[in-house]
C-alpha cells in the first residue's frame, strides 16, 4: 500500500484544486516540459547548426593551406637534387663572400659569419636552400654592435 500512497496524495491534491488552478498547473507543467525540451535537444542542435558555417569556413581555409603546402612540396620534389660536392662548394663560396669561414663537421658544415648585417644574413639564408641545396639545422647569434651580428650556423648538405 505504500507504493499507492504518493499517487493517492497527488490525486487528492489535484481534486482539491479549483478548475482555474488546475489549468494554470497544467500550463506551468507544459512550459516546464517545453523549457526542458528546448534546453536538452533544440538549443544544442541550434547552436551546432549556427557554428557549422564557421567550422566549415575554417576547414576550407585549412584545406586551402594544405593544398598550397602540397603544391610546394611537389615543386620541391621536382627540383633536381644538387650534388653534395657542388652544394658544399656553393656554400663555402657564399660564406667567403661574407668574410666568413666554413669548416667541415661530418656531413655538415659549421659556418661562422663575424659582424654580418641582418639584411646580408637574411639574403644568404634565403639563398641557402634553393640556390645551394643546403639547409640550416642549428644557429647561434650574438649582437656585435648596431645592426651587426656574429653568427654560427650548422648547415646540412644534401646526401649523396
Amino acid at each position: 500500500m505504500k507504493s499507492n500512497r504518493p499517487l493517492a496524495m497527488l490525486t487528492q491534491f489535484w481534486q482539491q484544486r479549483q478548475e482555474r488552478e488546475r489549468r494554470l498547473m497544467v500550463l506551468a507543467l507544459g512550459l516546464l516540459v517545453l523549457a526542458l525540451l528546448w534546453a536538452t535537444t533544440v538549443q544544442p542542435a541550434w547552436q551546432l547548426f549556427n557554428r557549422s558555417e564557421q567550422t566549415h569556413l575554417a576547414a576550407e581555409q585549412q584545406l586551402a593551406a594544405m593544398r598550397a603546402l602540397q603544391a610546394q612540396a611537389q615543386v620541391l620534389r621536382q627540383q633536381a637534387r644538387m650534388d653534395p660536392q657542388q652544394s658544399r662548394s656553393a656554400v663555402v663560396a657564399s660564406v667567403k663572400a661574407l668574410a666568413g669561414q666554413a669548416n667541415s663537421q661530418g656531413a655538415n658544415l659549421a659556418v661562422e659569419l663575424p659582424a654580418v648585417s641582418a639584411p646580408d644574413l637574411a639574403k644568404w639564408l634565403a639563398a641557402l636552400g634553393p640556390e645551394m641545396g643546403a639547409r640550416p639545422v642549428q644557429a647561434w647569434m650574438q649582437e656585435n654592435g648596431p645592426g651587426l651580428w656574429d653568427v654560427r650556423i650548422v648547415v646540412e648538405l644534401p646526401r649523396p
